[in-house]
């Protein structure tokens, strides 16, 4: 009997998280179905693979795996490391956030998220391999045209707060940034129009009235822009691949695990923030990309950004 790779998730299937790789494995894969609490380790198991370590009852089955089975475990770093989703997410076990890691390695997106992810207890268990899903971005940035009007996007993470003072301090951003818009209608001598892709009905909220273009992909909205301000966000990685100039906005001033050359934490950025976002100074840019790449002590190594890595992994994922 062949060994197969076990993705503790029900919908990998359908997942860009899982897709975008699993077919290119030399392993059968097979998606659990089962509650990961009553889900026993099959014979045939060459490897388990899961992204879900936000639970009770996931993290109990990741240790009994990792404790009692003989068979290799990946987690899956699914998107950017977050301050507030790390330290400040009330629904989300103590500790689930890699402290300890319940695994025998996980793939992070740069040599950033590792060192942070290594320096919590969990030396030589990180492997950098990049976000496949993002595979199909490298090389497909667009030289920016200047033209006479400034296309911008303004976006939101899929869960841009994880308590009620954080959303309200979210939405209080947005706010006053958009009375910035609606106030200064050039930016640097060129006309500007807002593409404002919200989550969690908080456009609704700031009282827009233009309904979001559904036919567009966010992907295709970055790439129609001359420049994105998003909340903290794997949007931040798309956008950068991209090449176009991106700020963070994050009124909480939170650390920020994926810094970006242009930060807005106060109303008073706004001016300055959106003057260069409209002309970015090219070594700013450097920050975000350098043909391309990172350089491997800035925050996330483009580099090691493709499938390759993992492919490795699942098939030896402790590296023997």
């Amino acid at each position: 009997m062949g060994k197969r790779a076990y993705l503790l998730c029900r919908y990998a299937r359908e997942s860009s998280l899982y897709t975008s790789w699993i077919d290119r494995l030399p392993l059968a894969c097979v998606a659990v179905q089962e509650s990961p609490v009553d889900w026993q380790v099959p014979a045939d198991a060459a490897i388990v693979i899961t992204h879900e370590h936000f639970r009770w009852e996931e993290i109990s089955a990741l240790r009994r795996i990792v404790e009692q089975a003989m068979v290799p475990t990946l987690l899956l770093a699914d998107g950017v490391l977050e301050y507030r989703n790390t330290w400040a997410n009330p629904t989300i076990p103590d500790g689930s956030m890699y402290q300890p890691l319940l695994a025998h390695k996980i793939a992070c997106i740069g040599q950033a998220s590792a060192r942070l992810i290594e320096s919590w207890g969990n030396p030589g268990k990180t492997e950098v391999v990049g976000l496949p899903r993002l595979d199909s971005l490298i090389g497909r940035a667009a030289e920016l045209k200047h033209n006479n009007d400034f296309n911008i996007l303004v976006a939101t993470a899929t869960s841009p707060a994880f308590n009620e003072h954080q959303r309200r301090t979210v939405v209080s951003s947005l706010v006053l940034l958009k009375a910035a818009f609606d106030q200064q209608t050039e930016i640097a001598g060129r006309r500007t129009n807002v593409d404002w892709r919200l989550t969690d009905g908080i456009g609704v909220e700031i009282g827009l009235e233009l309904p979001v273009d559904s036919d567009t992909s966010l992907v295709d909205a970055i790439e129609r822009s001359d420049a994105v301000i998003t909340t903290p966000s794997t949007i931040y990685l798309e956008s950068a691949l991209l090449r176009r100039p991106t700020a963070i906005l994050d009124f909480s001033n939170s650390p920020q695990f994926v810094p970006s050359a242009w930060t807005i934490s106060s109303s008073d950025h706004f001016a300055s923030v959106l003057s260069e976002l409209a002309d970015p100074p090219p070594a700013k840019m450097l920050v975000s990309n350098d043909d391309g790449r990172i350089g491997r002590d800035l925050p996330i190594d483009w580099t090691f950004l493709d499938s390759n890595t993992l492919q490795r992994q699942a098939i030896d994922p402790t590296g023997v």
